[in-house]
């Protein structure tokens, strides 16, 4: 194997031969949002909360844009979490820092009186364990970490440099 680079980001503006297992975050977002489009036109609207120095959060929010516009489907996006953006029946979009979120989510829910994940439908970019226990399950858009773990593997013991799009998917749990 001359050399392997697993990435985040897709590959092709970098130079040389390598093998590369990556992320497609604007086309991963289209396609989770696509497979949830039934769902979320029980709601009118969706809010995106991207904290300050979110990495890709810019490539997130533009996939974002494209899907609702595309499906005339209305959206906001936020930077900071504030009592002022949450309200009864509505969707959240979480990117990224979901453990940090959920302690301040909870607190304003509390104040405002209102049930996660009943009266605040809650989606989280990035499946993890506290994902499941959250909540009673948080519904998460995730690329598959242990398959992209065991594609960067096998390209490492066959020799064989390839690049390789991680595989999105939508993992339905409780709160969507």
């Amino acid at each position: 194997l001359s050399s392997f680079l697993g990435l985040d980001l897709e590959p092709e503006s970098l130079p040389g031969d390598f093998g590369a297992v990556y992320q497609d975050f604007y086309e991963g977002m289209m396609s989770s949002l696509t497979e949830l489009l039934p769902d979320l036109r029980k709601y009118s609207h969706l809010d995106m909360f991207t904290l300050p120095n979110c990495l890709y959060g810019d490539i997130a929010e533009l996939a974002v844009a494209r899907f609702c516009d595309q499906n005339d489907y209305h959206t906001s996006f936020h930077h900071e979490l504030s009592p002022k953006y949450f309200r009864k029946n509505q969707v959240c979009l979480f990117y990224n820092h979901i453990d940090q979120v959920m302690l301040q989510l909870n607190e304003i829910a509390e104040k405002k009186g209102l049930v996660m994940g009943e009266d605040i439908k809650i989606i989280s970019y990035n499946d993890s364990p506290i994902c499941t226990l959250l909540c009673g399950g948080i519904t998460t858009i995730s690329v598959d970490f242990v398959k992209m773990g065991q594609q960067c593997a096998e390209m490492i013991k066959s020799g064989e440099l390839s690049k390789i799009k991680a595989d999105f998917k939508v993992i339905r749990r409780k709160t969507f």
